[in-house]
């Protein structure tokens, strides 16, 4: 059985270094030049899952080890090449324990083993190319992220949100829409005062081409993972089988990357990539 994270790996070659991905991990998070990401929700029949090992870049989530973490050897890739972390062959070169961390707004003298940040590197400057670096990188799903009934599915992707306090399903979302929608319904199920509704002059497409004029529109705080949203709603009297729909503006807005595939979006918050899944069957 293949492992895909394996595979991953050897599909892009990383520059070899003098010491694990683990060890090197925890000494770029010491300088705060890696954080811990959040977990993945894992697809337990994944080729090459390894349900005993942990990942410490992962948050300590199971699956894989923080060695074999291809998304890890990705971020420290990116170190590497924006110059954050130099890889020397200088045996001469002093290591951790002999070059402890100064105190901030001093040069940064840590060594990593073989991998070192440079000497004339200060602590903001670290900071400033590390957001930097993290701000550049590319948000992806791998096939172990799929969900447990693989890639045949033929979901559309709904979200679980908290909104004026309640938890609200089938939150629906739609690249194809220009617009976030949010059906009267829905506002009087919340309790939402209709008051707050302002006059709009936007309309919405129906697939069959006819034109759907809006009730106004209404700005509402969204709970989407970790992140609170303000979102400008269109609110259409009609039946739908969402109670929102989230379309191109959120997605836009928010730099969101769906993948109905996967069943999640990802997006950036603070330097961290979050992933939001897709809602189960289950009831709220």
């Amino acid at each position: 059985m293949r492992n895909y994270a394996q595979d991953q790996a050897q599909e892009k070659k990383f520059t070899p270094l003098g010491e694990s991905y683990s060890n090197l991990f925890q000494k770029l998070r010491k300088i705060g030049a890696i954080q811990c990401i959040p977990p993945h929700r894992l697809n337990p029949n994944a080729p090459g899952l390894q349900a005993n090992e942990r990942c410490e870049y992962h948050s300590g989530a199971p699956g894989h080890s923080t060695d074999n973490c291809w998304t890890l050897k990705g971020a420290i890739e990116k170190l590497i090449e924006h110059g954050v972390v130099v890889v020397t062959d200088d045996q001469n070169t002093p290591n951790v324990t002999n070059n402890p961390l100064p105190a901030e707004n001093n040069l940064v003298g840590m060594v990593l083993n073989e991998a070192h940040v440079p000497k004339e590197t200060t602590v903001n400057h670290l900071e400033n190319m590390t957001r930097r670096v993290f701000e550049s990188n590319a948000i992806t799903f791998s096939n172990d992220e799929l969900p447990k009934e693989g890639a045949g599915h033929n979901k559309a992707l709904h979200l679980t949100v908290t909104c004026v306090g309640y938890y609200v399903k089938r939150v629906m979302i739609d690249e194809g829409s220009g617009v976030d929608i949010c059906p009267l319904s829905t506002l009087q199920i919340l309790k939402v005062n209709t008051d707050r509704i302002r006059p709009s002059n936007v309309f919405e497409r129906a697939s069959d081409g006819s034109r759907r004029d809006t009730i106004g529109e209404i700005k509402l705080n969204m709970t989407i993972g970790p992140v609170v949203f303000k979102i400008v709603f269109q609110v259409m009297d009609m039946e739908t089988s969402y109670n929102f729909l989230l379309g191109r503006p959120w997605i836009h807005m928010a730099r969101v990357v769906p993948s109905t595939q996967h069943q999640a979006v990802k997006f950036e918050y603070n330097n961290q990539e979050i992933t939001v899944h897709g809602e189960d069957d289950s009831p709220i």
